[in-house]
This record gives structure tokens, sequence and C-alpha cells, in this order.
């Protein structure tokens, strides 16, 4: 995942640094609540967070899914 803010690149990583598999994570939610097709889950964030404000745009690029482009009004 690459995110950029006003066209500064704030975050760049991939999934191979969180301490559990995306799968697995996936397949102990489905033990708790049922999943179904557009659920997400949220894991965390890698470093380079930080605050937006109004008029900023984001891009984020999914290597392999896609890329979305916001503004926040």
């Amino acid at each position: 995942m690459k995110l950029s803010v006003n066209d500064t690149v704030r975050q760049n990583d991939t999934t191979a640094k969180m301490i559990w598999p995306a799968i697995d994570a996936l397949v102990h939610l489905s033990t708790l609540i049922e999943l179904k097709a557009g659920d997400l889950l949220y894991t965390g964030t890698p470093e380079g967070v930080g605050a937006v404000v109004r008029g900023d745009r984001m891009d984020v690029v999914i290597e392999n899914v896609g890329s979305l482009s916001v503004t926040l009004k």
C-alpha cells in the first residue's frame, strides 16, 4: 500500500510486516462473527500516520488491487 497526501508519500509498505498474516486474522474473526462479501478488516496502520485537514488530497494505491483518490472537504 502506498498512501500520499498532497503528493507527499506518507506510507509505503507491505503486509509482510504484520504480526499475523491477513488470512489468519480473517479465519479467527470468522469464528466470532459472520463475514460477508464487502466486509473490511481493519488491522492497524503502518508508520507514517498523521493528521489531514480540509482540502487535503489523499491518494492510495494497492498493487494488483487498484487506486483511490479522495479530497477531504
